[in-house]
């Protein structure tokens, strides 16, 4: 499809991240297929992501979070 060539560790953090992309019935077309628990892949998907987007994600946050200080409402 193009785009970037991604190493190993990275593929791995984007499967996960394209499991949390997916639809729910195409989610549970994996769960059946590889037969295991929607649940476990689930949190591991989440988890995944976030160690992936965790820390920008905290940074943007904390970032707009602070970003009101000195603002003027209205």
């Amino acid at each position: 499809m193009g785009g970037k060539r991604k190493g190993f560790d990275e593929i791995i953090f984007s499967f996960f991240c394209a499991i949390n992309n997916l639809d729910d019935s195409f989610r549970r077309k994996i769960v059946e297929k590889f037969n295991i628990d929607g649940k476990v892949l689930e949190s591991v998907a989440n988890l995944m992501e976030l160690e992936m987007s965790g820390l920008e994600e905290t940074a943007l946050i904390v970032y707009l979070e602070n970003s009101n200080e000195g603002v003027k409402n209205g």
